[in-house]
């Protein structure tokens, strides 16, 4: 193809239109003078599976114009004649001699170009004694890439050719004979124009700026929510006070859900009664004396996991070894069942049963229980619970549905969109239950995450047979089609067609207006892995307001004003984080190869806490676990050995209402 565009660009032509035809599929061997025929399933295609077909028919070879099945005396036979194209497409020889004629396994039914090819196979008939019977498939018309090859040469020069500048593009047998009919029946007079063109793409990628947004916009809630607890019992606290409405005399102050009373220390000193679901706290206000006055019910500690440079050493061991699993092993459909399953729980956690709790209040409509069961720790089940479970289960099902049966099913609205919402989540329940409370934690965990991604992104192609990038390779479920674009046109089905598709642990937003198809991903790792750190500022700034609302009202709006001048690290630390990806998007574009995100999100995120917690004099505070982490802990929850009466008194009232119930 590219030598004829050459020599039509060598005699003046303004563009080139390279057309199939049947003809072109034969060849001629001149040295054994003998047909070449077309190559099945790359030509044509004469199977027939569970009840589906091609089409096949079997056309005597009296009926070809010049051909011959057998060779002359010398052994020569003719090439094969391209006047045999016009009978061999639309209602002729095809049709005429089908086979299965007559039911839906006929010809005319089945061939999509309803054109016929030779395959070379002869046979003979009852019906048609006389002669062989031509066997004749179902021709593929698809289009043919017309790939430019820089390594072609002019034979005469030794040189390379000159580039191509006029238009070259190759249309289907179909379209060339719309065009070529066009061309025979118009009149001596009258000319025929044909536009070439390219079909319009975004020049920028809108899918990529709403990726950046989703990101941002899920790290900075899910690490807020992180510290709902604090917020909330800081809110509490607020709301007490206000009622109480006290001036700033010195006096005992006493805050609760219910009303207010007024006590002293027993030091002399002013102190701050603080109750937060029925568990009420002195605290001095000082700060230097606490006492715990009742433990029941008492805000229960929720389950978390404080992690440590242990647990760091663990992340970058199990996630290579798990990386290394998936890539070897391809059970990606594995991790994708686990992964509908474990983001079904999400849903329901934060999404389904807030908003079915929400619609029964509206409603005024009282829930109680559905069913008991004994199996476990479960218990007593109540009917929102179990709408609640049928219902996330239930699109986590549809959502696996879609992913084994579909191809491609990341361009699906409802695919994307739930894959999206179920990775949101997931982020919000992960931050939720892992905390870091110190930046030498923080530390130690992202540095070594940030070389894990450069390793396995930009180091492993050099290490990996076919130069393979492992972490793009896994994230693309094995990467793309091993087959051409044409054979995957024809067979889409076949297993060196898959691959390419997303694993789900990633968020994605399919790009708009591009035909062409793909997809803006970002990975859940490059927002919980960062957003661990964002939690932790979120907490640390929720938990300077928390101990500050629990001192007298003069200690608060102080602390509050200072506040308002800039001491909170959660606002930079997200702001860090939005420029990181979009850095990271950037360099995409620039390099036009997937980005390792935390090699830009890392320096930006703990750079920004390291420098303000240095610049404000709290960096060794926050370097080890900050002491006014541990306060907010003491005014939740009290002491370690009270936390445990807690928990322990949390699972002796399960275990009464299983006995109740």
């Amino acid at each position: 193809f590219q030598e004829k565009a050459l020599m039509a660009q060598k005699y003046g032509a303004s563009g080139v239109i390279i057309y199939g035809t049947l003809s072109s599929r034969y060849g001629y061997n001149e040295t054994t003078s003998h047909i070449i025929y077309p190559q099945e399933y790359y030509d044509y295609d004469c199977s027939k599976k569970k009840g589906k077909g091609f089409g096949k028919a079997y056309i005597p070879a009296s009926e070809l114009i010049d051909f011959d099945t057998t060779p002359a005396a010398d052994g020569r036979s003719k090439p094969y004649n391209s006047a045999n194209d016009q009978l061999l497409a639309g209602e002729n020889l095809c049709f005429r001699y089908s086979d299965y004629k007559g039911s839906f396994l006929a010809f005319e039914k089945q061939c999509p170009s309803q054109q016929c090819l030779l395959t070379g196979n002869t046979t003979t008939s009852d019906q048609n004694p006389a002669g062989a019977l031509m066997e004749a498939c179902c021709a593929w018309d698809t289009h043919v890439f017309l790939y430019h090859d820089d390594a072609m040469y002019d034979p005469e020069t030794g040189r390379p050719y000159e580039p191509i500048n006029i238009p070259s593009f190759y249309i289907t047998m179909e379209e060339s004979s719309t065009l070529l009919n066009t061309l025979n029946a118009r009149s001596a007079s009258t000319e025929v124009t044909l536009t070439m063109y390219s079909r319009w793409y975004p020049k920028y990628n809108v899918a990529t700026v709403l990726i950046w947004a989703v990101g941002v916009f899920v790290a900075a809630l899910a690490s807020y929510l992180s510290a709902s607890e604090i917020h909330h019992a800081t809110k509490m606290i607020q709301n007490g006070s206000a009622e109480q409405g006290s001036d700033d005399t010195g006096s005992t102050e006493s805050i609760d859900n219910s009303g207010n009373d007024t006590q002293s220390s027993n030091n002399g000193s002013p102190a701050t009664t603080v109750s937060m679901r029925g568990y009420e706290r002195v605290v001095d206000e000082t700060g230097s004396n606490e006492t715990a006055r009742e433990h029941r019910g008492a805000i229960p500690p929720e389950e978390t996991l404080e992690l440590t440079p242990l647990h760091a050493i663990f992340f970058l061991v199990f996630s290579s070894a798990g990386l290394l699993t998936l890539f070897f092993f391809k059970i990606y459909n594995v991790v994708k069942i686990f992964y509908a399953f474990g983001c079904s729980g999400a849903i329901m956690q934060c999404i389904v049963i807030p908003s079915y709790l929400f619609i029964a209040k509206k409603l005024n409509i009282r829930d109680r229980v559905a069913v008991t069961i004994g199996c476990g720790e479960i218990g007593p089940v109540t009917v929102i619970e179990l709408l609640a479970v049928i219902t996330s289960y239930g699109l986590g099902g549809v959502w696996l549905y879609i992913a084994f049966t579909c191809h491609h099913p990341d361009t699906i609205l409802f695919f994307w969109v739930m894959q999206d919402i179920m990775g949101m989540c997931m982020c919000i329940m992960f931050l939720k239950t892992m905390k870091l409370n110190s930046i030498k934690v923080a530390s130690i965990l992202l540095i070594a995450a940030f070389f894990y991604d450069i390793f396995f992104v930009f180091v492993t192609p050099y290490l990996t047979k076919g130069g393979k990038s492992i972490m793009v390779d896994v994230a693309t479920s094995g990467g793309p089609p091993t087959a051409d674009p044409s054979w995957c046109e024809k067979y889409p089905d076949g297993p060196e067609c898959q691959g390419g598709d997303p694993l789900p642990m990633l968020f994605t937003i399919p790009r708009i207006n591009d035909y062409a198809g793909g997809s803006s991903l970002l990975g859940l790792g490059d927002i919980v892995l960062p957003g661990l750190l964002l939690s932790f500022a979120a907490r640390y700034d929720a938990a300077k307001k928390l101990v500050s609302a629990s001192h007298s009202p003069s200690s608060r709006r102080m602390s509050s004003s200072t506040c308002r001048s800039g001491c909170g690290y959660f606002v930079p630390s997200v702001i860090g984080y939005a420029i990181g990806l979009a850095m990271a998007n950037v360099a995409v574009y620039v390099m036009r190869m997937g980005q390792p995100a935390l090699l830009y999100l890392v320096p930006c995120c703990l750079g920004v806490i390291v420098f303000l917690g240095w610049k404000r004099g709290e960096l060794s505070d926050l370097w080890n676990t900050p002491k006014v982490l541990l306060s907010c802990d003491q005014i939740l929850y009290g002491t370690m050995e009270e936390k445990e009466e807690l928990v322990r008194d949390e699972q002796d009232t399960l275990g009464s209402t299983r006995e109740l119930s």
